[in-house]
């Protein structure tokens, strides 16, 4: 069992011996079983020894290992899962070509290309064509699209329709005078299934942290959620 006062022992200590009652108890003498639960007993070991000892005795977290049963380790305790990076790097790649007036194309490998050219409201605008405007909303869009869906098959929630609608305000920021969107809202209407329509509803501030792009905006960001169940 745990010590009665964690913060009376190093948080190395404590980690290791809390990992090693737990593969003592659940891994017993499988070797496969021994080796993974040792290599998690490593990362959280060493994730312990790069914390500062910063232990509040009143601050609980709780563990759940792979392996054995639940502990409660000091309040400054990381966890690492063995063989996930801290952090990832995503790259993409665009290519543009300028046709001429105000138009190019953009292409990025085998999708389709995408003509691209101002909105009707500037000089020498397309009303047929995509705007940096409208391909920014609607990138927007389709990531918070994208990120609820992620977490609603995690929850096992059925999704049977999503659409939305999007706005944009473009004006000069105070910050710094520079014209930028300012304000979006964003509007999703989504169809789950019976009795799923609260559990949906808690998924949807998940959904909006996760979606890249309106994180690398300054916008206001207005995301009023419909969800109906069928």
């Amino acid at each position: 069992m745990a010590p009665a006062s964690w913060s009376a022992i190093p948080l190395a200590s404590q980690t290791a011996r809390a990992s090693s009652t737990a593969i003592s108890a659940t891994v017993g003498t499988s070797p496969s079983r021994r080796t993974t639960a040792l290599r998690s007993r490593s990362f959280a070991i060493a994730a312990a020894r790069s914390t500062p000892a910063t232990t509040s005795p009143s601050t609980v977290v709780t563990l759940r290992p792979f392996f054995g049963p639940q502990r409660t380790p000091p309040a400054n305790y990381r966890y690492i899962r063995p063989n996930m990076p801290a952090s990832r790097t995503f790259t993409y790649d665009v290519g543009l070509t300028w046709d001429g007036g105000r138009a190019s194309t953009a292409t990025a490998g085998e999708r389709p290309p995408i003509r691209v050219a101002p909105p009707e409201d500037f000089p020498f605008g397309d009303a047929t064509s995509w705007s940096p405007e409208h391909l920014f909303l609607a990138s927007l869009s389709s990531c918070t699209l994208l990120a609820f869906l992620a977490h609603a098959a995690n929850g096992e929630i059925d999704v049977d329709s999503y659409d939305a609608d999007v706005a944009g305000t473009i004006t000069r920021r105070t910050s710094d005078g520079r014209y930028a969107f300012v304000q979006i809202v964003l509007s999703p209407r989504v169809v789950v299934g019976p009795g799923q329509a609260e559990a949906a509803r808690e998924l949807t501030s998940k959904a909006e942290r996760d979606c890249f792009i309106s994180a690398g905006t300054t916008a206001e960001i207005d995301v009023r959620w419909e969800i109906t169940e069928r």
